[in-house]
């Protein structure tokens, strides 16, 4: 029997390539986005296609259930972070109707979400660099130039600044919602790691970053590398 999966953000890399990962499984992938053009939308029969609000409006939830209900949607597999914690608070309302969320609890995704939060509970279990709330109480005394400056909240390399020197510092914006980290150079590295519904690690597996566009790697490869795979 073939199930019925309903992946997100169609014009994002996650949703294509999950598409392209179940392609010889016996399942029938529809694919939904905000914008009509996006390319994952034309890698699947029009019948398999949908268009959804943001995932910040207001609609969005009522629009998801009732779009997974008239296609008889088995699982949900939301790839954008702003759909995230909408969908995760009525987790309830779609397992009324049999459908699965592919997603991490709302506490999970509250803590990964909040990069504040996330390096907090990181500190002392793994190396992270060295880290501040950027507010106006913040100085730089003890801190070396370069200076990353980014959102609590947020992904894409969005509105990230690289700061050289003090008086850029001053010309940025502060408060609660910006972060300022030491700048750490050479090579970078994402682990993907996948786990079962207990949340055991099955695998891990480093790439080294070789191109970036926009925060998204465009070109890796992998790596042997236990010391990342312990720590992931």
């Amino acid at each position: 029997m073939t199930s019925r999966i309903l992946v997100t953000g169609a014009g994002g890399p996650a949703a294509i390539t999950f598409l392209k990962a179940t392609k010889d499984l016996p399942i029938e992938v529809h694919m939904a986005d905000m914008d009509p053009l996006a390319a994952g939308l034309y890698l699947v029969p029009k019948s398999q296609r949908a268009l959804l609000p943001a995932g910040a409006a207001p609609d969005f939830v009522d629009c998801m259930l009732a779009t997974c209900r008239a296609r008889n949607i088995e699982v949900l597999v939301p790839t954008v972070d702003t759909e995230l914690l909408a969908l995760a608070t009525h987790r309830d309302r779609f397992e009324h109707y049999g459908i699965q969320l592919l997603l991490a609890s709302y506490d999970t995704l509250e803590l990964c979400l909040d990069k504040w939060a996330l390096l907090q509970r990181c500190w002392g279990h793994v190396l992270i660099p060295k880290s501040a709330i950027f507010d106006h109480a913040f100085t730089p005394v003890g801190w070396n130039f370069p200076l990353i400056v980014k959102p609590r909240r947020g992904s894409g390399s969005r509105d990230i600044h690289l700061v050289q020197n003090q008086p850029e510092l001053e010309r940025l914006l502060r408060g609660e919602d910006w972060l300022v980290q030491e700048f750490l150079c050479g090579k970078e590295y994402s682990v993907d790691v996948i786990a079962n519904a207990k949340g055991e690690v099955l695998a891990a597996v480093p790439r080294e970053r070789t191109k970036i566009d926009s925060g998204v790697a465009v070109a890796s490869h992998t790596v042997n590398d236990p010391i990342l795979i312990n720590a992931a």
